[in-house]
């Protein structure tokens, strides 16, 4: 378990003082019982002579509640303080761990799923904290000095007191072995729901287009009745172990009161003495009672913040040199025998080796999985080369700065990846420093002005989630809006145009010649209409080049490949 808390390391300081803040408010607290119990004993055995220390009795109580007020509130203050700086500071690690993990990362991930783990963890996190520090280590002092107490008081007395102890703590430690698997499985069964939400409204499209909803609201409803029956039979047996766990208590209760009336009756203890015992016995039953519970709360949480140390310890990062290259790159690039695979049975390309010069228009096709856009992976550095180099302006890309790099390259993906916000910000969100003359310079260059222009808001107008209240080739032309706006080296089409209809992809042709020669233009594309004018082409087949040449040689080629996927293409 040690492990779970490494998180809070950087806290450990202010976690210290909170915790000795706690062991000195326990101790006072208990100044109380003592006081009360001396001031009873001299009311029972009167005597006028007494009266003024009975009064400074009185009025000690009064000033040690009012301090221990006064000292409550600076506890409380401080302590909140620490759990909301560590609450802060988890939430700020774990989004800029997010964004920095890299895309292969994030590849293998189940996004609604993660991000509902994420969210569980951290809240769990803060929750552990808060436990911790205001729950369970506050019961555990006041338990301890307590039993201290009553020790000290009647050794007998406290012998049976401290006994059941044992036996309520071995009940509890039963009652956890058998509802921890329970547990586990309940928090597995919830995130697969919260990931089942999350999915159906992230492919909303595609349930509502096929009538879906249904099935969709079947599968969960059946989802969420296995959790509730598992829940239900966990509620059932926590019920369960809680009564027998109150009937150890009670008994405890019943033993300590009857030996404390038998002393008491005898003279062995005084009155104050046994109003004392039942006062700290009882504080510290209620609180073992507490303890249980808060325990039980802090093993609910564990796996869930185990999830979230994973990811902060996470160290699956692209590495830089000491001392990275920071200079602006032209756009020549060349893939020297590039050879790379995810694992060794896993090889996906294979003695790559082409260049293209800065300003020229380069293609790369081939068959679905062939390892197109592993290419353009490669050359962005989200995955390093098993073998061989890429160069840009002759340079290892490993050795440039990989922040200042990838800024300076650009991608128009198939999907283009719009946020819940103007068009005007989805723009600019590769450059924030844009001007409103380069933004709209840049819509001009991708076909987009004019429809822009036609909008109530215009610029201002919000696309919606994931840009749902546009068309596919309006959020294509955004996407080349965007990337022209950051006035890239290098810019990427990934089968920008593969899932658009004949207009809208002549519209983003039309783009494609107004910038070409402004840049170093890479495209990868099924429809060979778009890469027609392209100054290279290469072939990729199984991961292994095996054409190249501009479209005129390409088409001359006999038996091929292009040449037959072009025919097949112009015969649709």
């Amino acid at each position: 378990m040690k492990n779970h808390f490494e998180v809070f390391k950087e806290f450990s300081k202010k976690i210290k003082i909170s915790l000795f803040l706690i062991l000195l408010f326990e101790s006072f607290n208990l100044i109380n019982p003592i006081i009360f119990k001396e001031l009873i004993d001299l009311l029972i055995l009167f005597d006028k002579t007494q009266v003024n220390k009975m009064i400074f009795l009185a009025a000690s109580m009064f000033g040690l509640n009012v301090f221990l007020s006064v000292f409550y509130y600076a506890k409380e203050k401080y302590i909140f303080g620490c759990v909301y700086a560590i609450k802060k500071n988890i939430k700020e690690r774990v989004h800029k761990k997010l964004l920095n993990l890299p895309i292969s990362w994030h590849e293998n991930k189940n996004i609604a799923g993660q991000i509902s783990k994420i969210q569980r963890g951290m809240s769990d996190l803060i929750h552990l904290a808060y436990l911790m520090i205001c729950d369970f280590f506050p019961l555990l002092f006041k338990i301890l000095i307590s039993s201290i107490i009553i020790l000290y008081l009647d050794l007998n007395l406290g012998i049976i007191f401290v006994f059941f102890i044992p036996i309520f703590i071995l009940s509890s430690y039963k009652r956890d072995k058998k509802i921890n698997p329970l547990r586990k499985k309940i928090h597995t069964m919830d995130e697969e729901a919260y990931a089942k939400i999350g999915e159906g409204v992230e492919n909303i499209r595609t349930v509502q287009s096929f009538s879906q909803e249904t099935r969709e609201i079947n599968e969960f409803e059946i989802m969420q009745k296995s959790l509730f029956d598992t829940a239900k039979f966990r509620i059932n047996l926590f019920l369960k172990h809680n009564l027998e766990r109150s009937m150890i208590l009670n008994i405890g209760r019943v033993c300590g009161l009857g030996y404390g009336l038998y002393l008491a009756n005898f003279g062995q203890i005084s009155p104050g003495s046994f109003v004392m015992f039942l006062t700290i016995s009882e504080t510290v039953y209620m609180a073992i009672y507490r303890l249980s519970n808060s325990f039980n709360q802090i093993n609910d949480t564990i796996d869930s913040v185990k999830r979230v140390n994973d990811l902060l310890k996470e160290d699956f990062k692209i590495p830089q040199i000491s001392r990275p290259v920071k200079k602006r790159i032209k756009g020549n690039i060349e893939f020297k025998k590039v050879n790379f695979c995810y694992s060794p049975e896993n090889k996906v390309l294979e003695n790559i080796t082409f260049k293209i010069k800065k300003g020229k228009t380069f293609a790369i096709v081939g068959p679905s999985g062939s390892g197109k856009s592993t290419i353009i992976k490669l050359l962005y550095r989200h995955f390093d080369t098993t073998e061989g180099k890429i160069l840009v302006d002759g340079i290892n890309i490993r050795n440039y700065d990989l922040s200042i790099y990838r800024w300076q390259m650009a991608v128009v993906p198939q999907e283009v990846e719009l946020f819940n916000t103007t068009i005007k910000k989805n723009i600019a969100y590769s450059n924030p420093k844009a001007t409103d003359d380069e933004i709209i310079k840049a819509a001009k260059i991708a076909n987009i002005n004019n429809f822009i222009e036609k909008l109530p808001k215009k610029y201002e107008t919000i696309v919606g989630e994931k840009g749902l209240k546009l068309s596919g080739g309006q959020r294509q032309r955004i996407g080349i809006a965007r990337a022209i706006v950051v006035k890239p080296a290098i810019l990427v089409f990934d089968e920008a145009t593969s899932s658009l209809d004949s207009i809208s992809e002549k519209q983003i042709q039309k783009a494609l010649k107004t910038i070409s020669g402004k840049y170093t233009i890479i495209i990868i594309a099924h429809r060979l209409s778009t890469i027609k004018n392209a100054d290279k082409i290469i072939v990729v087949e199984n991961g292994k080049i095996i054409e190249q040449g501009n479209h005129k040689t390409l088409i001359k080629k006999q038996n091929g490949f292009y040449k037959k996927l072009y025919k097949m293409q112009s015969n649709e």
